[in-house]
């Protein structure tokens, strides 16, 4: 029986010895500060009984499809003159209506190669219709692919948003899409009590300006100039970058940009 005694006795020591381990790990000493050190790390308090910074966040994934059809205008242009298919404007009427491209004044009898040029390039994300007897085309983006587009652009804001917050230090942050709103982000950062540093962390983030390419890639500024007989209009912008030209050389391409 003594024997049987002992062992549990063991069996229960060597329980409490892994209990006491998951609290505390290895305490760099034995005196109260260590232990509670040692404990502070390894347990880790949420919100409700340490406090902290807990915000909800709306992404503006409306200007995630603007960006990507202001881009896709541009590219249209390009793609239309590149085939010599004439066009009077290439467009988006409505701001409230981000994913509708119109495309006007196509020249008599060129309406099927215009078509052709739309669908073969941009059907897996846009549906176009219009042609025919019509001179002007709509180019609207897929539900489908607008959806995919939005919960993309949510995914980003989440990285880049934990990317900043890491600089904080926090332990154990939640951010996360949350589930109760739609396009929103939840963070809770606990033990944090300065709200207005968060706040200045999170809006720093860097913001990815998208210009539609009205021309290029020129080898120079000259050139680039020249196309549009020396004198750069208000609203458009010179910008340098790699491309066709500078494949093969040292040199950066220039590109001609609508302005903001």
């Amino acid at each position: 029986m003594k024997k049987n005694l002992n062992g549990k006795i063991a069996a229960i020591v060597a329980v409490l010895v892994i209990c006491i381990y998951g609290i505390f790990g290895l305490p760099s000493g034995v005196t109260g500060s260590a232990l509670l050190d040692a404990m502070s790390k390894r347990i880790h308090l949420g919100l409700d009984l340490k406090g902290g910074v807990h915000l909800i966040l709306q992404v503006e994934v409306q200007e995630a499809v603007s960006a990507e059809t202001d881009n896709t205008v541009g590219r249209i242009q390009q793609d239309l003159k590149a085939a010599s298919l004439s066009y009077s404007q290439v467009y988006k009427p409505d701001p409230a209506q981000p994913q509708i491209i119109r495309v006007e004044g196509v020249a008599a009898g060129k309406t099927s190669d215009v078509r052709s040029l739309l669908e073969s390039k941009y059907a897996n994300v846009y549906d176009v219709t219009g042609g025919g007897a019509e001179s002007s085309f709509t180019v609207t983006m897929k539900p489908t692919a607008m959806t995919t587009l939005q919960d993309k652009t949510v995914q980003q804001a989440i990285e880049s948003i934990r990317d900043r917050v890491d600089t904080l230090g926090v332990s154990e942050p939640k951010i996360e899409a949350y589930g109760l709103g739609k396009y929103q982000i939840l963070v809770e950062l606990p033990g944090v009590d300065d709200l207005d540093r968060v706040k200045s962390i999170i809006q720093s983030t860097a913001r990815l300006e998208i210009h539609a390419v009205i021309g290029g890639p020129f080898k120079d500024d000259q050139e680039a100039l020249a196309s549009v007989n020396g004198a750069l209009p208000p609203d458009e912008m010179i910008a340098h970058g790699s491309g066709e030209v500078a494949a093969n050389s040292d040199s950066e391409s220039v590109w001609l940009l609508k302005g903001v």
